[in-house]
């Protein structure tokens, strides 16, 4: 599934530099916004993860 940042961000309600951030290694998400990421994309944790 193509997503831009911001289609990404309003969708798990946060703000599009915090995707920007991950996407750069600056952090990473909470289990709470890694779960949601998971029911998005559907994949699993272990998927997401690798």
């Amino acid at each position: 599934m193509d997503m831009t940042q911001k289609q990404l961000a309003d969708a798990l309600a946060v703000d599009q530099r915090t995707i920007s951030a991950w996407e750069n290694g600056v952090c990473e998400p909470s289990f709470v916004l890694l779960a949601k990421l998971c029911e998005i994309f559907g994949e699993t944790f272990d998927e997401i993860l690798t």
